[in-house]
């Protein structure tokens, strides 16, 4: 909220500079005599059309007022009093139609004229010297010249003051004064089709014979705005008032229809001469032959040219290179590696000895006894040395090798996608070869080690 408050202190002597006050002198027509509230007093018109972010429009009327020191002037008033100090940029004054009643008033005072225009311009000098704008720029002053007198009667017998000489008085004081001028009676002129000659004025607008109405006042409003040169800011809220001034005068519709008609009455009879040369009767020729539709029948004769160009008998693209052969999966007749031969080594047999380990006795000739033979061979050869290579692998290396080269035919495969079913079976034929030699050595490698193993205990086994 602290930001808030800086904003409204930041902005408030913005708004107290520019703001405009407007000051409202005068009698009740000023006062908004007639209206049907306070509200609607051309003052508080003035003052809802501009707002009150720029605008302040003060209400400083009071009833039965007169210029003349005669009569009961304005200036003895607490109005005129509040209206010195209140600070006003632009002061309005509207009197003199109190002055003009009769036989009270205007009749009783001689040269009454003269009297009347030095009397107002010194209130014009007394406002010019004690009223200090608020705002510093020069003070701005603006007559009024009163609305016209609906009709005689009551203090005002003689409608024709108000009527007739009050315009050009105020007219004159504002020349002397050098004030501005704002011209009140401006829509209250009697229409044409009041017939009443007892009525001077417009009677739409009137309350009495002196005060405007609701619609007088709002004409009096719009005549202010327009005088003082001021426009009204756009609101929001809607306006249930209707509008008593026509902004613009209703057109009037003539009757009476012109002496002499505007265009020329048509002649319905034939002129004798065509007034330009007949055009050509129109020709239901073709200009150009149409284009003969397409048919749907052989021709009786080939085309001179064919419509595609004739093929050629080298090969758009470079060839693939020859593919290898086929590989087999079945194994060769013959093995490609000679097996090594069976190991050499042999059980050694055993031999007696050429003589006897022991003498024989003396006297007695005795053959030694025949050794026993061991029918059982002496340990094996203790090195095992085991074959190149089995003659049951030797077909699955072949088969490694066949995948090999299949390898490389799978990628001349590659560049040359045409023989798809070839490129499947060279695939499916590398995949068998080397599950197969896979599966091959996986046995051979068993066969092996269950071998050794065998001639391994074979060793460590002692001899009976």
């Amino acid at each position: 909220m602290l930001w808030w408050w800086v904003v409204v202190a930041l902005a408030a002597p913005q708004q107290a500079r520019a703001l405009t006050r407007i000051a409202c002198l005068g009698d009740s027509i000023t006062k908004g005599t007639g209206a049907s509230r306070d509200e609607l007093s051309w003052p508080s018109r003035v003052q809802k059309a501009l707002g009150e972010r720029q605008y302040e429009v003060l209400n400083f009327g009071k009833g039965g007022r007169t210029v003349l020191e005669e009569g009961t002037p304005y200036t003895d008033s607490e109005q005129w009093d509040d209206a010195l100090d209140s600070g006003a940029d632009v002061v309005t004054v509207g009197l003199g139609t109190n002055d003009a009643k009769s036989p009270e008033i205007w009749p009783t005072i001689p040269n009454v004229e003269d009297v009347f225009v030095a009397e107002y311009v010194d209130i014009i000098r007394r406002i010019r010297e004690e009223v200090e704008p608020q705002s510093g720029d020069d003070l701005r002053v603006f007559l009024l010249i009163p609305v016209p007198q609906l009709s005689e009667g009551d203090a005002w017998e003689d409608a024709s003051i108000i009527n007739d000489r009050m315009p050009a008085l105020i007219e004159r004081v504002a020349d002397e004064a050098g004030t501005g001028l704002i011209n009140m009676r401006l829509g209250f002129e009697k229409v044409d089709d009041d017939d009443d000659p007892k009525y001077l004025a417009n009677r739409d607008y009137y309350d009495d014979r002196i005060h405007p109405s609701d619609a007088g006042y709002a004409v009096m409003a719009e005549n202010a705005m327009n005088g003082l040169s001021l426009t009204p800011v756009p609101t929001i809220d809607p306006t249930y008032e209707p509008t008593y001034a026509p902004t613009t005068p209703a057109p009037t519709t003539t009757l009476k229809p012109s002496s002499e008609p505007t265009t020329p009455r048509p002649s319905y009879l034939p002129t004798k001469r065509p007034t330009s040369a007949p055009t050509a009767p129109p020709t239901y020729r073709p200009t150009t032959p149409p284009t003969p539709g397409p048919s749907y029948l052989p021709s009786p004769q080939p085309s001179p040219q064919p419509t595609t160009p004739e093929p050629t008998s080298e090969p758009t693209s470079r060839p693939t290179p020859n593919p290898s052969p086929r590989p087999s999966l079945h194994p060769t007749p013959k093995p490609t590696a000679t097996p090594s031969p069976k190991p050499t080594a042999s059980p050694t047999t055993y031999r007696p000895s050429p003589s006897p380990s022991t003498s024989a006795p003396t006297g007695e000739h005795r053959p030694s006894p025949e050794p026993t033979r061991s029918l059982r061979p002496t340990l094996r050869p203790t090195t095992y040395q085991p074959s190149t290579a089995a003659p049951t692998e030797s077909r699955y290396v072949v088969s490694l090798s066949a995948a090999l080269v299949l390898s490389s035919d799978i990628a001349d495969f590659n560049s040359d996608s045409s023989n798809a079913a070839a490129f499947e079976d060279a695939v499916e034929s590398a995949v068998l070869g080397v599950d197969d030699c896979r599966d091959a050595v996986a046995r051979s490698r068993r066969r092996r080690r269950q071998k050794r193993r065998r001639l391994l205990q074979q060793q460590q086994q002692p001899e009976t």
